[in-house]
């Protein structure tokens, strides 16, 4: 019981406030330079995984059964072409570990879309997950936003086919068995959000605060 209530993955804004914490020091009396984008977080251990070889056993088989949620973009340093990678914050070695995923991409986000930005971060975990895995599962939760905008969806359908391409193709070469990739989508109309492929869809309100937290990206 104890196990359950105090192991768990972090969540992404857990993992990233850690990144502003140490950039804040260093700007504390150095004002804002250059050197912002040389700010490594570093990578901390649960103390529960510490204390004893019996307990980590233990504790481990806890944490390993339980979803590792991805449903942010990793912090975006000014001037760089990409987001930080996802290893700066959690290991390589954590995450070929980790057995059960769960991605929540948010495409239509922006006047540029975001699917370009989702591919970067899931190109380079997915580099990861291919070099050694332990995944038994992977969901990828799609919401799809501003779909009257045919517009954005000129230039954001081709990045949701290169996104799929990459999971299938990861699922292909890398993947265990088959079914290791699970894909879902929701469409989100205005305060709410309806899961598509069924007689009778499921209907969320959006946005919501343990699903979709929302994006510094809707307003960019």
């Amino acid at each position: 019981m104890i196990y359950q209530y105090c192991v768990d993955y972090p969540t992404c804004r857990q993992l990233y406030d850690t990144y502003y914490v140490q950039r804040d020091k260093q700007d504390n009396g150095k004002g804002k330079g250059k050197e912002n984008a040389q700010v490594k977080p570093h990578l901390n251990t649960p103390t529960i995984l510490l204390l004893c070889k019996r307990i980590t056993r233990e504790a481990l088989g806890v944490l390993r059964s339980r979803y590792f949620i991805l449903d942010r973009i990793p912090p975006w340093v000014m001037g760089n072409a990409s987001p930080l990678p996802l290893i700066h914050f959690v290991s390589k070695t954590t995450l070929q570990n980790i057995k059960y995923f769960e991605f929540r991409v948010a495409l239509g986000e922006g006047r540029e879309g975001s699917g370009f930005i989702w591919i970067k971060v899931l190109r380079e975990l997915l580099k990861v997950l291919s070099e050694r895995n332990a995944v038994v599962e992977m969901k990828v939760m799609f919401t799809l936003k501003h779909i009257e905008c045919w517009g954005l969806w000129l230039y954001e359908l081709p990045g949701y086919e290169r996104l799929t391409g990459m999971l299938n193709q990861w699922e292909f070469k890398h993947g265990h068995r088959p079914g290791t990739v699970q894909l879902e989508h929701w469409v989100i109309d205005y305060i709410y959000a309806y899961r598509t492929g069924f007689r009778n869809p499921l209907v969320r309100f959006y946005p919501d605060e343990v699903f979709w937290p929302g994006s510094v990206l809707e307003y960019l």
